[in-house]
């Protein structure tokens, strides 16, 4: 079942988010699980932030969690993932998951771009591509982090 995260979900999405991110790309950061909290909470109270989450046996398997911001040289806004995560349970779930973001961003005519990125260190980084070509983005460039 895909649905809307809510305060309820917090403490479970930090749980089932911490070992992606100690996989990923960006472990090197640790979380502070005080700073998760208070983030994952701001994100609720803000119409132009969302977060879905897919439930099977009464627990989180997927999410996807979108922030959207002004651009710096414009009132436009983009619309990037903050997260997209699923695990054996969730297998399969990420194209329902982006096609409620995209009904989710036309809903918000000020949202004119999105920009999706795969950050983490993911094996199979092209079924991502494959999956985010299926619904309709097209590859711009690539990412680049130089660790300080």
């Amino acid at each position: 079942m895909i649905r809307d995260a809510n305060l309820k979900d917090v403490a479970e999405l930090i749980e089932f988010l911490t070992p992606f991110h100690d996989d990923g790309g960006y472990k090197d950061i640790s979380i502070n699980r005080d700073i998760a909290k208070k983030n994952l909470t701001a994100m609720f109270s803000s119409k132009m932030h969302h977060i879905w989450v897919v439930e099977k046996d009464g627990q989180i398997c997927a999410a996807l969690g979108v922030v959207s911001t002004e651009l710096w040289f414009s009132r436009r806004h983009y619309a990037t993932n903050l997260f997209f995560c699923a695990n054996n349970k969730g297998r399969g779930s990420g194209g329902f998951l982006l096609r409620k973001f995209r009904v989710w961003c036309s809903e918000r005519p000020i949202i004119r771009d999105v920009t999706l990125g795969v950050t983490s260190e993911i094996g199979d980084v092209e079924r991502v591509e494959k999956l985010y070509q299926a619904i309709g983005f097209k590859k711009l460039g690539g990412l680049f982090r130089l660790e300080a």
